[in-house]
């Protein structure tokens, strides 16, 4: 892209997930940005299927997996699961052929606002049967009140993250168990020229590749 042109990065629905001061701070800076005159392309990648452990509070070392009993369920709640070097990949496109190069793409409302995500929707679930398969071994999937598996998570976590941290994190799976998180757009699709990998099938790749495979952000 030329020189007077501004690109943002941020999470689709990362607001759910982060601190209000940090909502205010981002929403903040889309305002000046469409108000500055600049020419610029605010792109909000999906929720990274890299990410996976995190979601799932899964390590290498779990036996199972412990999911909130919500309503609505986890069953209902799809997920446009992203691959992290998919995303890399067609920014990378984006940023050197420039937007005029994919006429197809149209970025949405005055924020100019592209929207980079696979285009399949996945759930936990299906995360959880993608981890099975990849490790060939059944990873048991246990269900409990939102209070109890808050507690039971809280304890004795491999990653050491408080009780506050699960109680956050319950207010995010109750998010995308509404919904929040399964938009899904063609542009990464168009940019790589090819269809994006899906959640499950990252998920599978991932832990292929690294059977010890862990998330940054899923440790304190």
């Amino acid at each position: 892209m030329d020189g007077g042109e501004v690109e943002r990065v941020s999470f689709v629905l990362c607001n759910l997930a982060e601190s209000a001061v940090r909502f205010a701070a981002r929403s903040n800076t889309n305002l000046v940005s469409t108000r500055s005159g600049l020419k610029f392309l605010s792109l909000r990648a999906g929720i990274y299927t890299d990410a996976f452990p995190l979601y799932l509070n899964w390590y290498p070392s779990s036996t199972k997996v412990l999911l909130p009993n919500t309503q609505p369920p986890v069953s209902e709640g799809r997920i446009a699961f992203t691959s992290r070097n998919e995303l890399g990949e067609g920014m990378a496109a984006l940023l050197a052929k420039g937007l005029d190069a994919f006429p197809s793409i149209k970025p949405k409302t005055d924020k100019n606002i592209l929207l980079l995500t696979s285009q399949a929707k996945n759930t936990l679930e299906d995360l959880v049967r993608a981890i099975s398969q990849a490790k060939g071994t059944e990873t048991p999937l246990e269900y409990l009140e939102p209070s109890e598996w808050i507690a039971a998570s809280a304890k004795d976590d491999v990653g050491n993250k408080p009780r506050a941290w699960f109680e956050a994190r319950l207010v995010v799976l109750e998010g995308f168990n509404q919904g929040e998180a399964e938009v899904v757009d063609d542009a990464l699709a168009t940019l790589l020229g090819r269809t994006p990998e899906t959640g499950f099938d990252g998920v599978q790749r991932l832990l292929r590749e690294d059977g010890g495979f862990t998330w940054h952000q899923n440790h304190m």
